[in-house]
């Protein structure tokens, strides 16, 4: 498995890279890696059944930042994007539970153990477990290695695109 700051891909485009100065380098490899991200997105979101559209609307992708990745990339997933988190949306109190949404999505692809919910009072209280949830589906990673061939074409697609203007612009190399 190749870490974060790994191109994957087209050997031509992969020396391009190394000749390129550091700051244009970055935006090629992170237009190539949102142009992967957008694949992925499309490929979580299309497993997730349709009936719960808060999970759909919470799963999305963002450009990484320099401090977050010095050669650029993306990242995908669950509230990761930074208009998710107003998809977290209330249950009526006529229903049990809160529902699913940006605040708590990670439940809906780790599960949860039987939790014990403490009711304090002057006595100390009572402990009720509140029950537990398994996993609603597969981990965004196994989802990507399924995708892994349709990421790396978007890749050097987006890499390519960004490369040209790039050096349209002159400050490529």
């Amino acid at each position: 498995m190749a870490n974060a700051t790994t191109v994957l891909g087209d050997k031509q485009l992969q020396k391009t890279l190394k000749r390129m100065r550091e700051t244009s380098a970055r935006r090629v490899a992170t237009a190539g890696s949102a142009e992967a991200a957008k694949v992925l997105t499309k490929a979580v979101k299309s497993k997730v059944p349709s009936r719960y559209k808060s999970i759909r609307k919470a799963i999305a992708w963002r450009r990484l930042k320099k401090r977050e990745a010095v050669d650029g990339g993306a990242k995908i997933g669950a509230a990761v994007a930074r208009g998710s988190k107003a998809y977290a949306r209330g249950k009526s109190s006529s229903q049990k539970g809160i529902g699913i949404g940006a605040n708590n999505i990670q439940w809906w692809f780790l599960g949860s153990h039987k939790t014990p919910n403490r009711h304090t009072g002057k006595s100390g209280g009572a402990v009720i477990f509140t029950g537990k949830m398994p996993a609603q589906m597969a981990p965004v990673q196994s989802i990507a290695n399924s995708k892994r061939g349709q990421m790396g074409q978007a890749f050097v697609r987006g890499a390519t695109k960004r490369l040209e203007k790039e050096i349209q612009k002159g400050k490529a190399f």
